[in-house]
């Protein structure tokens, strides 16, 4: 049975109207889609690399967003999509309804605009807007990083949003898991997109996958339990992660990571990065070309030539 894509599984979450145009959209636009995006009384648009584009009911595609012909979506399609993420059960969501965002089938994510609640547990209510994210696996991305820094090397992937470091990393511990004892934190399930216990995209054969953990939580429990040789782990940004991964690299373990950085420069401003360059955690820092060009690396560098 052939796999569904990430496009496809988008579509089954919209009303029939909507489901109907998404399909009948040209490959050229399908093919190459980040994000699909409802708003409430606006058009329904498909963001790709290098445009954004409006469709119409038949799916026919144009980056003229003020046209009388273009598909919008309303409150009830907003809702109906909603409740399907939900599974019609919206009281057992809470946790994403605090979170704002939902990870569906494939390693989808689904992030939510609308009204927060004034309450001691904020959550979303009234959602009026929903950010589909594209999920691709892209076998054979990283064998250039690969080739560069060698399998299982310690390294950082470094990106703006929507530069593919989520992709790159998948493919990474794919390449690793093959060989290597590997062990996944995929706190929000996007990388190997577990359901049911099973993983959806392939992370290599000797992956071992902690799914919904903290990733600080989940590697110290990794550490502990897996006897890991590498530690895959998606958009570090806490001091909890920064400690978690000290202990990491104290144990002799290897890390591939990402992070939110666009360049050299302002990896080094940040100060997560900071700490975890000076402690040696990461050999190589590998920087994504960005959203023009998703999952395609710019440069590698050493991390000791860094400072």
């Amino acid at each position: 049975m052939k796999k569904r894509t990430s496009y496809e599984v988008i579509a089954e979450y919209t009303c029939e109207r909507i489901r109907s145009a998404l399909l009948n959209v040209p490959e050229r636009v399908r093919c190459r889609a980040c994000e699909i995006r409802l708003r409430v009384d606006r058009p329904v648009t498909i963001v790709c690399p290098d445009a954004v584009y409006g469709i119409t009911g038949g799916g026919k595609v144009t980056q003229d967003l003020s046209s009388p012909e273009l598909l919008c979506a309303d409150m009830g399609d907003i809702k109906s999509a909603v409740e399907k993420m939900c599974r019609y059960s919206v009281y057992s969501c809470q946790k994403e309804f605090r979170e704002g965002y939902f990870i569906l089938e494939t390693g989808v994510r689904a992030g939510i605009g609308g009204t927060v609640t004034q309450t001691e547990s904020p959550v979303y209510t009234d959602v009026n807007s929903i950010n589909f994210r594209v999920a691709r696996e892209v076998n054979g991305c990283a064998a250039e990083l690969t080739e560069r820094i060698g399998v299982g090397s310690s390294v950082l992937i470094c990106g703006e949003v929507n530069s593919g470091k989520t992709t790159i990393l998948r493919d990474y511990c794919r390449l690793c898991g093959s060989s290597l004892r590997t062990a996944l934190i995929d706190e929000r399930g996007e990388i190997a997109a577990v359901r049911n216990g099973i993983p959806s995209n392939d992370v290599g054969i000797m992956t071992d996958i902690i799914t919904g953990s903290e990733r600080c939580k989940g590697m110290i429990s990794a550490l502990r339990t897996l006897s890991p040789q590498l530690i895959v782990c998606d958009e570090i940004s806490a001091e909890s992660d920064v400690t978690a991964l000290l202990s990491v690299h104290g144990s002799g373990v290897r890390i591939a990571a990402t992070i939110h950085a666009a360049d050299r420069n302002d990896l080094l401003n940040r100060s997560v990065a900071q700490k975890l360059i000076r402690a040696g955690c990461f050999e190589y820092a590998a920087f994504l070309v960005g959203c023009t060009a998703p999952a395609k690396i710019s440069s590698v560098v050493r991390v000791d030539e860094l400072c």
